[in-house]
């Protein structure tokens, strides 16, 4: 009866009762168009919820990659801090040893500078006392 009602509606207010096989098609008609449309919401529907799944995952997936970064980011920034403070660790040991060298140097030079000198007075005596007992090597 609903097919029926839905059948005049469309086609007006004719009388199908002179012609029972259209009724009847255009019925049939009308019920496999209403199992399409059906079909088709299932269809959205469907489609609907699988993409509100896609799009739920799409963001899990970017917020735990965006996570994994920023981790990845802090250790390789902790990682890179620690190698820094190393190397100015080793500048300032170098520096350290550098100066406490240049000091040995310094000291060095003084030593043999005072080395030189006592030869030569040494020397000096040599060459007094030799004149004194008259002895020349000359």
């Amino acid at each position: 009866l609903a097919m029926k009602k839905k059948a005049n509606e469309a086609l007006g207010a004719r009388d199908f009762n002179s012609n029972p096989s259209l009724l009847s098609s255009i019925i049939a008609k009308l019920a496999t168009l209403d199992e399409i449309l059906e079909n088709l919401r299932k269809l959205v529907d469907d489609t609907k919820a699988n993409t509100e799944k896609i799009d739920s995952a799409k963001k899990d997936m970017n917020n735990s990659l965006i996570s994994t970064m920023n981790n990845i980011q802090t250790e390789l920034n902790a990682k890179l801090h620690a190698v820094l403070d190393k190397l100015k660790q080793h500048q300032l040991n170098q520096r350290a040893e550098g100066l406490k060298l240049q000091q040995e140097i310094s000291h060095l030079k003084k030593e043999k500078l005072q080395l030189y000198q006592q030869i030569t007075d040494i020397q000096k005596r040599i060459a007094d006392t030799e004149n004194i007992i008259g002895y020349d090597t000359k």
